[in-house]
């Protein structure tokens, strides 16, 4: 976003707190179940609306900033566009529509982004952002130490491109390189996925086998069962980063053979925006990871056998503790 929030030192920890009280809050299984209550908040519902509100006042006044700051700079040419951060592109196309409107790929004149839309979208990528990709690393985290061996073979692999130093750190060059370290990602995301589950309504009517389901229904997609289907993905429970070797190789299920059969990311026109960021992130952090450490589980985790995660909204794991080594 262009701003400094403070999230790894504590500079604003006040703001985090509001932060992770909202997110929590928009996962409470009673709240989902019965979201009526939601008319009457008590207690700590209460505290989470008021909290709420504060966090959307704070997104506002970045929002007002870096708007202020655009209008003093003027029209961004192609340059400045392409190194501008992420919110000011938002407002830049907030009031580009407002001023000459928004059409799709038919032509067809669709509603201009409205000031409460700006900011809730700023809100999904100050949190999706954080979130999704850090639980995305903590199961991969958790895979390689399940996994030494593979750990292994990415450390070769990342030491064979960057070298040994222990300041090494790889280019953009050696980072595309390193692409073949994604089928350990993908792996991680097929096996754990970090979102359950994609819901939509229907803007027409379906036809599902026998079935028709009308415009208006809600449809579900449940990712984690879909990516752990053994028809799409022999032996599901077993790490196996070779599915998604590409060229595909024998013995192995990759994407080519079952289509959207890995969707961590949901798939088409409201796939996540982030995808390709998310993917790029967890390259790098595993090639910076594998480089300077060694881990493993401690003796009497209770992820040696089964994994504890959490079962509403983002799947995150609960209280995975790793032992790492530095290897310099």
């Amino acid at each position: 976003m262009g701003i400094d929030f403070g999230a790894l030192d504590y500079k604003n920890s006040d703001l985090l707190e509001i932060c992770w009280d909202v997110v929590d809050a928009g996962v409470e299984p009673l709240y989902l179940v019965f979201p009526f209550l939601d008319k009457y908040p008590v207690g700590r519902r209460a505290k989470s609306f008021a909290n709420l509100k504060r966090f959307h006042i704070f997104i506002e006044d970045a929002i007002a900033t870096k708007r202020k700051e655009l209008s003093m700079r003027g029209q961004m040419g192609d340059d400045e566009r392409n190194s501008a951060d992420l919110l000011t592109l938002m407002i830049e196309a907030h009031e580009h529509t407002k001023l000459h409107g928004a059409f799709d790929e038919k032509g067809k004149l669709l509603p201009s982004m409205t000031s409460e839309e700006l900011r809730n979208n700023t809100i999904i990528f100050f949190v999706a952002g954080h979130d999704a990709t850090a639980y995305g690393l903590c199961h991969l985290v958790m895979e390689l130490a399940l996994n030494p061996h593979i750990q292994q073979q990415a450390r070769e692999r990342v030491i064979n491109v960057i070298g040994d130093d222990p300041n090494a750190f790889p280019s953009d060059e050696q980072l595309a390189d390193l692409a073949d370290l994604d089928m350990i990602v993908k792996e991680s995301l097929r096996k754990n996925s970090v979102v359950s589950d994609v819901r939509r309504v229907l803007t027409e009517p379906v036809n599902l086998g026998p079935y028709t389901l009308p415009k208006g229904t809600w449809v579900m997609v449940d990712l984690w069962a879909m990516q752990n289907n053994p028809d799409y993905y022999p032996d599901p429970e077993k790490f196996i980063p070779e599915r998604f070797a590409d060229p595909p190789r024998p013995g192995t299920t990759a994407m080519p053979q079952a289509p959207f059969s890995w969707a961590p990311f949901s798939e088409g026109s409201r796939k996540c925006i982030g995808h390709k960021f998310a993917l790029l992130t967890q390259r790098i952090m595993l090639a910076m990871l594998v480089h300077r450490f060694k881990w493993t589980l401690p003796a009497d985790s209770p992820f040696w056998t089964r994994p504890r995660t959490s079962t509403s909204g983002l799947i995150s794991p609960i209280d995975l503790k790793i032992d790492f080594a530095a290897r310099h």
